[in-house]
């Protein structure tokens, strides 16, 4: 379904999740040669990255069961946590320009979430009327997720406030998120009632629910647009 959340599939190993930092450095006549960091804190039993830039990598740490939303400047030890107070767990999707998005769970709902670097920053993007959401990507000054509104998944475009908040679902749809974002433009997926049943489209949108481009290739019934970058989109089908 269009409108669930992003999720972790998790085994209850009794071993430690780790989050490594790979960096590389190409020699001239030899292949990258590649050098790990353990970037997990001390107390976490297990702790995952989600996405790097800019210099600083986001993600959570925590038990198995309970994940809390961070950042890293490429060490362990440079770990700051963003989870507010009143928070059960939260997690960090994403990076840019100093800047973290991501989701608190508070009181049962997930908020989509924005950070400047620490949990004193914290700002709830979810817009007047919604019951949940999430943010998974930053670029600069916007943010893309999805917030749930009168039951309805809705594909969420912000600009660093609550009150900010565009409805990028577009009229062909009524569940639709936003994965990616980049130079002014926003991938996801709707749902769509084609002749053959209900359909994911991979789509493609410049700020507004009026430009949605459907993405979906022919022949295809189900897709997904996970990144962009500039002209370039990633598309899985």
């Amino acid at each position: 379904m269009c409108t669930g959340l992003l999720s972790l599939v998790r085994s209850r190993l009794a071993v430690s999740i780790t989050t490594f930092l790979l960096t590389s450095a190409a020699a001239s006549t030899a292949p990258a040669q590649w050098s790990v960091v353990n970037l997990q804190p001390a107390g976490s039993t297990n702790s995952f990255a989600r996405a790097v830039r800019d210099g600083q990598q986001v993600g959570t740490t925590g038990t198995l069961m309970v994940q809390h939303a961070g950042v890293w400047s490429g060490t362990a030890a440079s770990w700051v946590g963003l989870e507010p107070a009143g928070a059960v767990s939260s997690q960090a999707y994403g990076v840019s320009q100093g800047r973290q998005v991501g989701v608190v769970n508070i009181g049962g709902a997930g908020r989509p979430s924005l950070w400047g670097g620490t949990a004193a920053s914290w700002i709830d993007l979810s817009p007047v009327g919604s019951t949940g959401g999430e943010a998974y990507a930053i670029d600069g000054a916007q943010q893309v997720g999805h917030a749930t509104v009168n039951g309805q998944g809705r594909a969420s475009l912000w600009s660093g406030t609550a009150a900010s908040w565009v409805d990028l679902t577009p009229a062909a749809s009524t569940q639709c998120q936003a994965f990616g974002i980049g130079g002014g433009q926003q991938v996801g997926t709707a749902y769509i009632t084609t002749p053959t049943g209900l359909e994911n489209h991979a789509s493609l949108w410049s700020d507004s629910a009026a430009s949605w481009v459907d993405l979906n290739p022919a022949g295809s019934t189900d897709s997904q647009a996970l990144g962009v970058r500039g002209a370039s989109r990633w598309e899985a089908r």
